[in-house]
């Protein structure tokens, strides 16, 4: 399960967004199965905390406060 994709021309990253302070990778299978499938090479899991972190297989914690920023998407698919 993802749910977004977030694509600008022909990059594409998938979004997961969860309410808790923090993550257990475990319960990212979903959204590396959707990577996989796909064939993306980015994911972005936000998130209640605090820090912006990165796991392996191109998957990276975001704080949701983030992503009011503007400009927060098109950063994302640099």
């Amino acid at each position: 399960e993802t749910d977004l994709i977030l694509a600008s021309g022909s990059k594409r990253a998938a979004i997961e967004i969860k309410a808790g302070t923090s993550c257990n990778p475990q319960s990212f299978r979903g959204l590396r199965e959707c990577m996989k499938d796909l064939r993306l090479r980015k994911s972005f899991v936000v998130y209640g905390g605090k820090e912006r972190l990165e796991l392996t297989g191109g998957v990276r914690l975001v704080p949701w406060r983030e992503i009011l920023r503007p400009g927060f998407a098109a950063a994302l698919l640099k």
